[in-house]
């Protein structure tokens, strides 16, 4: 371990995971869908996640889940009416938390 909580490979540092309190972009939206976000709508949530390099997080209830793994995902059980906070940090991360906060609002 370094310093700075880290773990040091070959004289480089990687840092530790964030969490969600260090990623750039939020957004909180609602879920609408009558059903909530079962399996079908949560498998195009996660592959229009998958198009961003950035991580995404998908947080409801104190619990919170890649936005890029549908089985995590979906341990969420994103009702209908749900608050729903979408975070990212990286390359893209402004435009992937829009798109996937977006989707969340329209998928039914």
């Amino acid at each position: 371990m370094t310093p700075s909580g880290g773990a040091s490979i070959l004289g480089a540092t990687t840092p530790q995971s964030p969490g969600p309190a260090t990623f750039m972009h939020r957004k909180t939206v609602t879920v609408t869908a009558p059903h909530g976000i079962h399996t079908r709508p949560a498998a195009l949530l996660v592959k229009a996640a998958q198009g961003y390099e950035c991580d995404i997080l998908v947080e409801c209830g104190g619990r919170r889940a890649s936005a890029k793994s549908l089985f995590r995902l979906q341990t969420l059980a994103l009702s209908q009416g749900a608050e729903v906070t979408v975070s990212a940090q990286g390359d893209g991360a402004q435009q992937a938390v829009e798109a996937i906060a977006t989707l969340l609002q329209e998928l039914n």
